[in-house]
Protein backbone atom coordinates (compact mmCIF):
# COMPACT_ATOMS: atom_id res chain seq x y z
CA UNK A 1 0.00 0.00 0.00
CA UNK A 2 2.67 2.32 1.03
CA UNK A 3 4.48 1.81 -2.52
CA UNK A 4 1.75 2.21 -4.36
CA UNK A 5 0.95 5.79 -2.61
CA UNK A 6 4.45 6.64 -3.75
CA UNK A 7 4.55 5.68 -6.93
CA UNK A 8 1.53 8.27 -7.41
CA UNK A 9 2.64 11.14 -5.54
CA UNK A 10 5.88 10.70 -7.50
CA UNK A 11 3.61 10.68 -11.49
CA UNK A 12 2.16 13.86 -9.75
CA UNK A 13 5.30 15.39 -9.31
CA UNK A 14 6.89 15.02 -12.45
CA UNK A 15 3.62 15.80 -14.41
CA UNK A 16 3.19 19.46 -12.31
CA UNK A 17 7.10 19.98 -13.54
CA UNK A 18 6.51 19.32 -16.32
CA UNK A 19 3.66 21.86 -17.18
CA UNK A 20 5.61 24.59 -16.14
CA UNK A 21 8.08 24.76 -19.29
CA UNK A 22 6.70 25.74 -22.39
CA UNK A 23 8.78 26.13 -25.28
CA UNK A 24 8.67 28.99 -27.49
CA UNK A 25 10.36 29.81 -30.94
CA UNK A 26 9.99 33.04 -32.63
CA UNK A 27 11.14 34.00 -36.26
CA UNK A 28 13.04 37.67 -36.37
CA UNK A 29 10.26 40.78 -37.33
CA UNK A 30 9.96 41.11 -41.29
CA UNK A 31 8.96 44.88 -41.22
CA UNK A 32 8.38 47.81 -39.32
CA UNK A 33 5.11 48.15 -37.25
CA UNK A 34 4.38 44.13 -38.27
CA UNK A 35 4.19 42.00 -34.88
CA UNK A 36 6.80 39.25 -35.49
CA UNK A 37 4.97 35.77 -36.11
CA UNK A 38 5.43 33.15 -33.15
CA UNK A 39 5.07 29.27 -33.93
CA UNK A 40 4.55 27.34 -30.97
CA UNK A 41 5.52 23.70 -30.24
CA UNK A 42 2.60 21.56 -29.41
CA UNK A 43 1.78 22.21 -25.96
CA UNK A 44 1.54 19.55 -23.35
CA UNK A 45 -1.83 19.03 -21.03
CA UNK A 46 -0.33 21.45 -18.54
CA UNK A 47 0.80 24.21 -21.64
CA UNK A 48 -3.15 26.05 -21.20
CA UNK A 49 -2.69 26.69 -17.51
CA UNK A 50 1.02 28.09 -17.55
CA UNK A 51 -0.95 30.62 -20.86
CA UNK A 52 -3.93 30.99 -18.02
CA UNK A 53 -1.14 32.57 -15.69
CA UNK A 54 -0.69 36.03 -16.94
CA UNK A 55 -1.73 39.14 -15.62
CA UNK A 56 -3.64 41.57 -17.30
CA UNK A 57 -1.17 43.18 -19.70
CA UNK A 58 -0.31 40.24 -21.24
CA UNK A 59 2.83 39.30 -19.63
CA UNK A 60 3.99 36.46 -18.25
CA UNK A 61 4.92 36.16 -14.45
CA UNK A 62 8.82 36.96 -13.00
CA UNK A 63 10.54 33.48 -12.72
CA UNK A 64 10.71 34.01 -9.00
CA UNK A 65 6.83 33.08 -8.82
CA UNK A 66 7.45 30.24 -10.73
CA UNK A 67 10.29 29.00 -8.04
CA UNK A 68 8.10 29.66 -5.50
CA UNK A 69 5.22 27.46 -6.75
CA UNK A 70 7.45 24.91 -7.29
CA UNK A 71 8.48 25.04 -4.01
CA UNK A 72 4.93 25.28 -2.39
CA UNK A 73 3.91 22.60 -4.75
CA UNK A 74 7.16 20.21 -3.71
CA UNK A 75 6.02 20.85 0.32
CA UNK A 76 2.41 19.79 -0.57
CA UNK A 77 3.80 16.81 -2.21
CA UNK A 78 6.10 15.95 0.97
CA UNK A 79 2.84 16.56 3.40
CA UNK A 80 1.32 14.38 1.44
CA UNK A 81 3.92 11.65 1.59
CA UNK A 82 3.92 12.08 5.69
CA UNK A 83 0.58 11.46 5.53
CA UNK A 84 -0.04 8.49 3.81
CA UNK A 85 2.87 7.07 5.68
CA UNK A 86 0.97 8.00 8.81
CA UNK A 87 -2.31 5.87 7.20
CA UNK A 88 -0.02 3.29 6.67
CA UNK A 89 1.40 2.75 9.82
CA UNK A 90 -1.93 3.42 11.50
CA UNK A 91 -4.04 1.23 9.19
CA UNK A 92 -5.83 -1.96 11.17
CA UNK A 93 -4.34 -5.05 9.71
CA UNK A 94 -5.86 -8.48 8.77
CA UNK A 95 -5.21 -9.40 12.77
CA UNK A 96 -7.19 -6.67 14.21
CA UNK A 97 -9.91 -7.07 11.67
CA UNK A 98 -9.98 -10.63 12.56
CA UNK A 99 -10.07 -10.05 16.47
CA UNK A 100 -13.41 -7.62 16.07
CA UNK A 101 -15.00 -9.90 14.39
CA UNK A 102 -13.94 -12.12 17.38
CA UNK A 103 -15.39 -9.82 19.45
CA UNK A 104 -18.89 -9.42 18.00
CA UNK A 105 -19.04 -13.32 17.57
CA UNK A 106 -18.97 -13.53 21.39
CA UNK A 107 -21.46 -10.77 22.25
CA UNK A 108 -23.96 -12.26 19.97
CA UNK A 109 -23.62 -15.34 21.84
CA UNK A 110 -23.37 -14.06 25.40
CA UNK A 111 -26.46 -11.52 24.43
CA UNK A 112 -28.17 -14.61 23.20
CA UNK A 113 -27.56 -16.65 25.99
CA UNK A 114 -28.19 -14.27 28.47
CA UNK A 115 -31.56 -14.00 26.68
CA UNK A 116 -32.47 -17.65 26.98
CA UNK A 117 -31.41 -18.55 30.60
CA UNK A 118 -31.67 -14.72 32.38
CA UNK A 119 -34.60 -13.10 31.20
CA UNK A 120 -38.19 -14.22 30.90
CA UNK A 121 -40.15 -13.99 27.58
CA UNK A 122 -43.37 -14.30 26.22
CA UNK A 123 -45.42 -15.02 22.82
CA UNK A 124 -46.96 -11.36 23.45
CA UNK A 125 -46.01 -7.86 24.71
CA UNK A 126 -46.32 -7.91 28.27
CA UNK A 127 -45.91 -5.37 31.55
CA UNK A 128 -45.07 -7.45 34.91
CA UNK A 129 -46.09 -5.51 37.64
CA UNK A 130 -47.31 -5.84 41.57
CA UNK A 131 -47.78 -4.02 44.69
CA UNK A 132 -46.83 -4.56 48.19
CA UNK A 133 -48.16 -3.20 51.61
CA UNK A 134 -46.80 -3.34 55.34
CA UNK A 135 -48.75 -1.79 57.91
CA UNK A 136 -48.67 -1.16 61.46
CA UNK A 137 -51.82 -0.37 63.15
CA UNK A 138 -52.33 0.69 66.97
CA UNK A 139 -56.08 1.08 68.81
CA UNK A 140 -56.97 2.84 71.92
CA UNK A 141 -59.13 0.04 72.74
CA UNK A 142 -57.95 -3.74 73.24
CA UNK A 143 -59.06 -6.02 71.04
CA UNK A 144 -60.82 -9.11 71.88
CA UNK A 145 -62.70 -12.13 70.15
CA UNK A 146 -65.31 -11.05 69.12
CA UNK A 147 -64.39 -8.22 67.50
CA UNK A 148 -65.90 -4.83 68.26
CA UNK A 149 -68.57 -3.46 65.29
CA UNK A 150 -66.43 -0.41 65.35
CA UNK A 151 -63.11 -2.49 64.41
CA UNK A 152 -64.82 -4.49 61.64
CA UNK A 153 -63.77 -2.59 58.43
CA UNK A 154 -60.28 -1.59 60.03
CA UNK A 155 -57.25 -3.37 59.69
CA UNK A 156 -56.66 -6.53 59.43
CA UNK A 157 -57.79 -9.18 62.29
CA UNK A 158 -57.48 -12.46 60.83
CA UNK A 159 -57.06 -14.56 63.81
CA UNK A 160 -59.35 -16.91 64.76
CA UNK A 161 -58.58 -15.79 68.55
CA UNK A 162 -58.03 -12.32 69.35
CA UNK A 163 -57.12 -11.34 73.29
CA UNK A 164 -56.22 -7.67 74.51
CA UNK A 165 -54.71 -6.74 71.16
CA UNK A 166 -53.34 -3.21 71.50
CA UNK A 167 -51.06 -3.24 68.62
CA UNK A 168 -50.12 -5.57 65.32
CA UNK A 169 -48.44 -5.62 62.18
CA UNK A 170 -49.91 -7.30 58.71
CA UNK A 171 -49.30 -7.38 55.17
CA UNK A 172 -52.99 -6.38 54.15
CA UNK A 173 -51.87 -6.53 49.96
CA UNK A 174 -49.30 -8.52 47.87
CA UNK A 175 -50.77 -8.02 44.18
CA UNK A 176 -49.27 -9.63 41.18
CA UNK A 177 -50.06 -8.34 37.84
CA UNK A 178 -49.68 -8.87 34.34
CA UNK A 179 -50.87 -6.63 31.04
CA UNK A 180 -50.27 -5.95 27.30
CA UNK A 181 -51.43 -6.29 24.25
CA UNK A 182 -53.19 -9.18 22.48
CA UNK A 183 -53.50 -7.58 18.94
CA UNK A 184 -51.63 -4.28 17.98
CA UNK A 185 -53.95 -2.36 15.75
CA UNK A 186 -50.84 -0.06 13.84
CA UNK A 187 -53.39 1.99 11.89
CA UNK A 188 -55.88 3.10 13.91
CA UNK A 189 -54.94 1.61 17.82
CA UNK A 190 -57.97 0.01 18.12
CA UNK A 191 -55.83 -2.82 20.80
CA UNK A 192 -57.31 -5.70 22.27
CA UNK A 193 -55.65 -5.31 25.73
CA UNK A 194 -55.38 -8.11 28.99
CA UNK A 195 -54.99 -8.22 32.54
CA UNK A 196 -54.40 -10.58 34.60
CA UNK A 197 -53.28 -9.83 38.61
CA UNK A 198 -53.52 -12.32 41.50
CA UNK A 199 -53.60 -11.41 45.33
CA UNK A 200 -53.14 -12.26 48.64
CA UNK A 201 -55.06 -10.78 51.33
CA UNK A 202 -57.36 -11.25 53.83
CA UNK A 203 -59.58 -8.99 52.27
CA UNK A 204 -59.98 -10.51 49.26
CA UNK A 205 -58.89 -14.20 49.52
CA UNK A 206 -61.39 -14.89 52.95
CA UNK A 207 -64.34 -12.55 51.42
CA UNK A 208 -67.37 -12.95 53.50
CA UNK A 209 -65.64 -15.36 56.17
CA UNK A 210 -65.97 -12.14 58.54
CA UNK A 211 -63.32 -10.72 60.77
CA UNK A 212 -62.19 -14.41 62.24
CA UNK A 213 -60.51 -16.07 59.34
CA UNK A 214 -57.17 -17.50 59.23
CA UNK A 215 -56.23 -17.96 55.21
CA UNK A 216 -54.34 -15.85 53.30
CA UNK A 217 -53.34 -17.13 49.40
CA UNK A 218 -52.98 -16.21 46.10
CA UNK A 219 -56.11 -16.04 44.30
CA UNK A 220 -57.61 -14.26 40.85
CA UNK A 221 -57.90 -10.78 41.17
CA UNK A 222 -58.34 -8.83 37.66
CA UNK A 223 -59.02 -10.65 34.95
CA UNK A 224 -60.10 -9.33 31.45
CA UNK A 225 -60.14 -8.38 28.13
CA UNK A 226 -60.17 -5.01 26.72
CA UNK A 227 -61.05 -3.98 23.19
CA UNK A 228 -61.22 -0.51 21.58
CA UNK A 229 -64.03 -0.05 19.19
CA UNK A 230 -63.17 3.59 18.05
CA UNK A 231 -59.38 4.66 16.82
CA UNK A 232 -57.58 6.08 20.24
CA UNK A 233 -54.59 7.29 17.50
CA UNK A 234 -55.90 10.94 18.21
CA UNK A 235 -55.48 12.18 21.30
CA UNK A 236 -59.06 14.66 21.54
CA UNK A 237 -60.56 11.83 19.34
CA UNK A 238 -63.82 9.84 21.15
CA UNK A 239 -63.71 6.54 22.99
CA UNK A 240 -65.45 3.66 23.61
CA UNK A 241 -64.30 0.08 24.66
CA UNK A 242 -66.11 -3.17 25.57
CA UNK A 243 -64.08 -5.02 28.76
CA UNK A 244 -65.24 -8.63 30.13
CA UNK A 245 -64.04 -10.57 32.44
CA UNK A 246 -63.88 -10.06 36.47
CA UNK A 247 -62.92 -6.28 37.31
CA UNK A 248 -63.66 -3.64 40.22
CA UNK A 249 -67.53 -2.60 39.43
CA UNK A 250 -67.00 1.54 38.54
CA UNK A 251 -69.70 2.76 40.85
CA UNK A 252 -68.66 6.27 42.20
CA UNK A 253 -65.16 7.01 43.16
CA UNK A 254 -64.09 5.59 46.45
CA UNK A 255 -65.17 1.85 45.20
CA UNK A 256 -63.49 2.52 41.73
CA UNK A 257 -60.53 3.33 42.98
CA UNK A 258 -57.54 0.99 42.76
CA UNK A 259 -55.16 0.35 45.52
CA UNK A 260 -52.26 2.27 44.12
CA UNK A 261 -54.54 5.48 43.85
CA UNK A 262 -56.29 5.36 47.28
CA UNK A 263 -55.45 8.52 49.21
CA UNK A 264 -56.59 6.98 52.25
CA UNK A 265 -55.49 3.39 53.76
CA UNK A 266 -58.74 2.19 54.64
CA UNK A 267 -61.99 2.36 52.24
CA UNK A 268 -64.82 4.73 53.17
CA UNK A 269 -67.42 2.58 55.46
CA UNK A 270 -70.13 1.97 52.67
CA UNK A 271 -67.61 0.12 50.41
CA UNK A 272 -66.99 -3.34 52.15
CA UNK A 273 -70.38 -3.20 53.58
CA UNK A 274 -71.83 -3.17 49.74
CA UNK A 275 -69.18 -5.15 48.68
CA UNK A 276 -67.74 -2.76 46.26
CA UNK A 277 -64.46 -3.68 47.19
CA UNK A 278 -64.77 -7.62 45.82
CA UNK A 279 -63.79 -7.61 42.45
CA UNK A 280 -66.88 -8.96 40.36
CA UNK A 281 -67.45 -11.43 37.01
CA UNK A 282 -69.47 -9.45 34.44
CA UNK A 283 -69.19 -7.16 30.79
CA UNK A 284 -69.02 -3.43 30.55
CA UNK A 285 -69.23 -0.82 27.88
CA UNK A 286 -67.27 2.61 28.51
CA UNK A 287 -67.78 5.69 26.53
CA UNK A 288 -65.73 8.81 26.37
CA UNK A 289 -67.15 11.87 23.99
CA UNK A 290 -66.81 15.64 23.42
CA UNK A 291 -63.20 15.18 24.37
CA UNK A 292 -60.56 18.23 24.48
CA UNK A 293 -56.87 17.34 24.20
CA UNK A 294 -54.17 20.64 25.05
CA UNK A 295 -50.99 19.61 23.58
CA UNK A 296 -48.89 22.52 25.11
CA UNK A 297 -49.73 20.52 28.62
CA UNK A 298 -50.57 17.31 27.56
CA UNK A 299 -54.21 17.43 29.37
CA UNK A 300 -57.22 15.45 28.14
CA UNK A 301 -60.71 15.90 29.42
CA UNK A 302 -64.22 14.71 28.00
CA UNK A 303 -67.60 16.18 28.91
CA UNK A 304 -69.50 13.34 28.77
CA UNK A 305 -68.23 9.69 30.00
CA UNK A 306 -70.18 6.61 30.67
CA UNK A 307 -70.16 3.27 31.99
CA UNK A 308 -73.16 0.61 31.53
CA UNK A 309 -72.84 -3.16 32.34
CA UNK A 310 -73.99 -6.34 33.45
CA UNK A 311 -72.33 -8.80 36.08
CA UNK A 312 -73.33 -12.04 38.22
CA UNK A 313 -73.32 -9.94 41.05
CA UNK A 314 -72.09 -12.44 44.12
CA UNK A 315 -68.38 -11.20 44.12
CA UNK A 316 -65.04 -13.13 42.46
CA UNK A 317 -64.24 -16.09 40.77
CA UNK A 318 -67.97 -17.52 41.88
CA UNK A 319 -70.28 -18.24 39.29
CA UNK A 320 -73.89 -16.87 39.70
CA UNK A 321 -76.41 -17.93 42.31
CA UNK A 322 -79.59 -16.96 40.39
CA UNK A 323 -80.93 -16.46 37.60
CA UNK A 324 -80.72 -12.61 37.61
CA UNK A 325 -78.36 -10.47 36.43
CA UNK A 326 -77.09 -7.01 38.06
CA UNK A 327 -77.06 -4.26 36.13
CA UNK A 328 -75.03 -0.77 36.67
CA UNK A 329 -74.76 2.44 35.14
CA UNK A 330 -72.86 5.49 35.48
CA UNK A 331 -72.65 8.91 33.65
CA UNK A 332 -69.72 11.67 34.59
CA UNK A 333 -69.94 15.41 33.34
CA UNK A 334 -66.60 17.73 33.64
CA UNK A 335 -66.67 20.80 32.75
CA UNK A 336 -64.76 22.39 29.69
CA UNK A 337 -62.03 24.23 30.32
CA UNK A 338 -58.53 24.72 29.63
CA UNK A 339 -55.53 23.57 31.77
CA UNK A 340 -54.78 27.19 33.52
CA UNK A 341 -58.64 27.50 34.28
CA UNK A 342 -59.53 26.84 38.35
CA UNK A 343 -62.09 24.76 36.91
CA UNK A 344 -60.00 22.30 35.31
CA UNK A 345 -60.99 18.99 36.76
CA UNK A 346 -64.26 19.61 37.98
CA UNK A 347 -66.57 16.77 37.26
CA UNK A 348 -69.80 15.54 38.72
CA UNK A 349 -71.12 12.10 38.44
CA UNK A 350 -73.95 9.82 39.09
CA UNK A 351 -74.19 5.79 39.80
CA UNK A 352 -76.78 3.25 39.91
CA UNK A 353 -76.63 -0.46 40.74
CA UNK A 354 -79.63 -2.91 40.38
CA UNK A 355 -79.22 -6.16 41.74
CA UNK A 356 -80.65 -9.30 43.06
CA UNK A 357 -79.33 -11.37 46.05
CA UNK A 358 -80.86 -15.16 47.50
CA UNK A 359 -82.53 -14.54 50.70
CA UNK A 360 -81.52 -17.24 53.07
CA UNK A 361 -83.64 -18.44 56.29
CA UNK A 362 -81.78 -19.25 59.52
CA UNK A 363 -82.42 -22.29 61.37
CA UNK A 364 -81.85 -23.05 65.12
CA UNK A 365 -79.44 -25.80 66.47
CA UNK A 366 -80.79 -29.14 65.95
CA UNK A 367 -83.58 -27.78 63.20
CA UNK A 368 -82.80 -30.00 60.27
CA UNK A 369 -82.41 -27.78 57.09
CA UNK A 370 -84.32 -28.04 54.07
CA UNK A 371 -83.35 -29.74 50.89
CA UNK A 372 -83.73 -26.32 49.17
CA UNK A 373 -80.55 -25.02 51.25
CA UNK A 374 -83.23 -22.91 53.30
CA UNK A 375 -83.79 -20.69 50.24
CA UNK A 376 -86.50 -18.00 51.20
CA UNK A 377 -86.91 -15.88 48.20
CA UNK A 378 -84.99 -13.58 45.85
CA UNK A 379 -84.50 -9.90 47.43
CA UNK A 380 -83.21 -6.70 45.56
CA UNK A 381 -79.82 -5.10 46.50
CA UNK A 382 -79.95 -1.73 44.79
CA UNK A 383 -77.48 1.40 45.40
CA UNK A 384 -77.42 4.78 43.90
CA UNK A 385 -75.07 7.53 44.04
CA UNK A 386 -73.76 10.97 43.17
CA UNK A 387 -69.92 12.50 43.50
CA UNK A 388 -68.03 15.53 43.01
CA UNK A 389 -64.72 15.64 42.13
CA UNK A 390 -61.96 18.57 41.99
CA UNK A 391 -58.58 17.96 41.51
CA UNK A 392 -56.34 21.13 40.88
CA UNK A 393 -52.96 21.02 41.74
CA UNK A 394 -52.11 21.59 44.17
CA UNK A 395 -55.59 21.48 45.83
CA UNK A 396 -58.24 18.82 45.39
CA UNK A 397 -61.52 18.07 46.85
CA UNK A 398 -63.89 14.70 46.68
CA UNK A 399 -67.91 13.94 48.13
CA UNK A 400 -69.77 11.19 47.82
CA UNK A 401 -73.16 9.93 48.81
CA UNK A 402 -74.54 6.88 48.46
CA UNK A 403 -78.19 5.68 49.17
CA UNK A 404 -78.57 1.76 50.07
CA UNK A 405 -81.95 -0.28 49.81
CA UNK A 406 -81.67 -3.99 50.68
CA UNK A 407 -84.27 -6.46 51.41
CA UNK A 408 -83.40 -8.91 53.94
CA UNK A 409 -84.65 -11.06 56.31
CA UNK A 410 -85.51 -10.52 59.84
CA UNK A 411 -86.19 -13.71 62.00
CA UNK A 412 -87.47 -15.35 58.59
CA UNK A 413 -89.49 -12.46 57.38
CA UNK A 414 -88.78 -10.01 54.50
CA UNK A 415 -88.33 -6.27 55.02
CA UNK A 416 -86.88 -3.46 53.40
CA UNK A 417 -83.53 -1.62 54.89
CA UNK A 418 -82.38 1.23 53.96
CA UNK A 419 -78.65 3.22 54.57
CA UNK A 420 -76.97 6.13 53.56
CA UNK A 421 -73.27 6.81 53.49
CA UNK A 422 -71.46 10.33 53.15
CA UNK A 423 -67.45 10.98 52.70
CA UNK A 424 -65.97 14.31 52.46
CA UNK A 425 -62.18 13.95 51.71
CA UNK A 426 -60.01 17.69 51.18
CA UNK A 427 -56.57 17.01 50.57
CA UNK A 428 -53.27 19.65 49.48
CA UNK A 429 -50.11 18.58 47.86
CA UNK A 430 -47.02 19.95 47.68
CA UNK A 431 -44.18 19.01 45.59
CA UNK A 432 -43.00 18.15 42.63
CA UNK A 433 -44.04 14.43 41.65
CA UNK A 434 -47.47 15.12 39.97
CA UNK A 435 -45.82 18.00 37.50
CA UNK A 436 -44.55 16.78 34.06
CA UNK A 437 -42.07 19.57 33.66
CA UNK A 438 -40.36 18.15 36.66
CA UNK A 439 -40.28 14.45 36.07
CA UNK A 440 -38.96 14.78 32.36
CA UNK A 441 -35.81 16.82 33.32
CA UNK A 442 -32.78 14.18 33.08
CA UNK A 443 -30.87 13.70 36.71
CA UNK A 444 -28.72 11.59 37.69
CA UNK A 445 -29.43 7.89 38.96
CA UNK A 446 -33.09 6.64 40.49
CA UNK A 447 -33.72 10.29 41.33
CA UNK A 448 -37.97 11.19 41.67
CA UNK A 449 -39.28 14.43 42.79
CA UNK A 450 -41.14 13.90 46.22
CA UNK A 451 -44.63 15.37 47.16
CA UNK A 452 -46.14 15.42 50.37
CA UNK A 453 -49.80 15.31 50.69
CA UNK A 454 -51.93 16.08 54.38
CA UNK A 455 -55.79 15.32 53.85
CA UNK A 456 -58.98 15.22 56.09
CA UNK A 457 -61.77 12.89 55.85
CA UNK A 458 -65.17 12.77 57.05
CA UNK A 459 -67.11 9.30 56.70
CA UNK A 460 -70.27 9.07 58.10
CA UNK A 461 -72.22 5.73 57.56
CA UNK A 462 -75.71 4.82 58.88
CA UNK A 463 -76.65 1.10 57.67
CA UNK A 464 -80.79 1.80 58.45
CA UNK A 465 -81.82 4.72 58.18
CA UNK A 466 -84.57 3.95 60.21
CA UNK A 467 -83.10 3.11 63.23
CA UNK A 468 -82.13 6.18 65.55
CA UNK A 469 -79.24 6.69 66.11
CA UNK A 470 -77.46 3.65 64.73
CA UNK A 471 -74.72 5.59 62.67
CA UNK A 472 -70.77 5.74 62.74
CA UNK A 473 -68.69 8.68 61.82
CA UNK A 474 -64.92 8.54 61.10
CA UNK A 475 -62.58 11.37 60.99
CA UNK A 476 -59.31 10.89 59.50
CA UNK A 477 -56.19 13.23 58.96
CA UNK A 478 -52.90 12.04 57.11
CA UNK A 479 -50.52 12.58 55.19
CA UNK A 480 -49.21 11.07 52.57
CA UNK A 481 -45.74 10.75 51.38
CA UNK A 482 -44.74 9.92 47.41
CA UNK A 483 -40.61 9.63 48.01
CA UNK A 484 -40.12 7.47 44.86
CA UNK A 485 -41.75 6.29 41.46
CA UNK A 486 -43.57 3.74 42.69
CA UNK A 487 -43.69 3.76 46.54
CA UNK A 488 -45.45 5.96 49.08
CA UNK A 489 -45.81 5.90 52.76
CA UNK A 490 -49.06 6.64 54.50
CA UNK A 491 -49.95 7.86 58.23
CA UNK A 492 -53.44 8.07 59.32
CA UNK A 493 -55.36 9.23 62.87
CA UNK A 494 -58.71 8.25 62.77
CA UNK A 495 -61.40 8.78 65.81
CA UNK A 496 -64.25 6.79 65.68
CA UNK A 497 -67.58 7.67 67.20
CA UNK A 498 -70.00 4.64 67.50
CA UNK A 499 -73.66 6.09 67.80
CA UNK A 500 -75.89 2.67 69.25
CA UNK A 501 -78.30 4.74 71.00
CA UNK A 502 -79.77 8.02 71.34
CA UNK A 503 -77.79 9.96 73.47
CA UNK A 504 -75.07 6.84 73.62
CA UNK A 505 -71.72 6.30 71.69
CA UNK A 506 -68.77 4.68 72.32
CA UNK A 507 -65.58 6.53 70.92
CA UNK A 508 -62.36 4.79 69.81
CA UNK A 509 -58.94 5.66 68.13
CA UNK A 510 -56.24 3.99 65.51
CA UNK A 511 -53.43 4.68 64.32
CA UNK A 512 -51.80 2.91 60.47
CA UNK A 513 -48.95 3.35 59.09
CA UNK A 514 -48.35 1.68 56.21
CA UNK A 515 -45.72 1.65 53.22
CA UNK A 516 -47.14 0.61 49.91
CA UNK A 517 -43.99 -0.11 47.48
CA UNK A 518 -44.89 -1.43 43.85
CA UNK A 519 -42.68 -2.37 40.76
Amino acid sequence: MKYRFSTISTQLLVLSLSGLSVAQTTTPPTAAGTPPATVETPAKPADAAQGAIKDEAGTAPPAQSTDADVAALKAEIKALHQQVDDLSTNAATNTDISGLQTDVENFKYQYQRDRETKSATSTRNLLIGGIVQTRFAWASERITTPVPGTYQYSSVNNPSVLRNRHTTFDIPNAILSFSGLLYRDYEAARNLQFQLSAAASPATSNAGLGANNINSFFTVLDANITYQLLPTIENDGSRFYVKAGQFLVPFGLEANTTEELKPVILNAQFVPATGFNLRNIGAVAHGEFFAQYDFGYNYRQALLAFDVGTFNGNGPNRDDDNGHKDIFGRVALTVPADYNSFLRELRVGASGYLGKTNLINTYAAGVAVPATGGYHSLGNRNRYGVDVYYNHFPFGLTYERVWLKDEVLVNNAETTRKGRSDTLTVFYSFGEQFLNSIKNQGKFDDWWPKTYQPFVRYDRYDPNTEVTDNHSVLVTAGLNIFFAETTKFQLNATRRVQHTAPNQSTPSGEVLAQIQFGF
